[in-house]
């Protein structure tokens, strides 16, 4: 089994979830874990992650595909 991948999307303008109620969340983080989305919210710092991605004066839409 390989080694589990963390990600972080960091100081996104907006983040739409995709959701039930497809909510717009400003000024987020994105955390994704093996491919999979763990967070969406305010952001969390003191977490090591593999990569960060710096979104700033992005809108992002994690799910959608």
């Amino acid at each position: 089994m390989g080694a589990m991948t963390k990600i972080r999307i960091t100081d996104a303008d907006k983040v739409v979830t995709m959701d039930a109620d497809r909510r717009e969340i400003a000024a987020a983080d994105v955390v994704i874990e093996d491919g999979v989305i763990v967070s969406v919210g305010a952001s969390v710092d003191g977490h090591e992650y593999d990569d960060t991605i710096d979104a700033r004066g992005c809108v992002v839409t994690p799910g959608l595909v």
